[in-house]
């Protein structure tokens, strides 16, 4: 995952290994993936766990926000 701050926030590493973590996943392996990979773990992840979106998560990595980060393929 490329490291960058996206309109104007730092994102949090931590919260991004801890859940990776959480999944199963180690930090070497949370680092070798995209954004996109990762986030679509955490929502196959939760989808089969029975977890909900966090309010304002949605938000956060929207389509139009992804877009603006150059990731591609969502």
């Amino acid at each position: 995952m490329s490291r960058g701050e996206p309109s104007g926030e730092r994102w949090k590493f931590s919260e991004f290994y801890g859940s990776g973590a959480a999944m199963g996943f180690t930090p070497t392996q949370i680092d070798k993936m995209s954004m996109w990979e990762f986030m679509s773990c955490v929502a196959g992840y939760n989808k089969t766990h029975g977890g909900k979106t966090k309010k304002g998560q949605s938000e956060a990595f929207s389509d139009g926000r992804l877009r603006d980060l150059g990731i591609e393929g969502f």
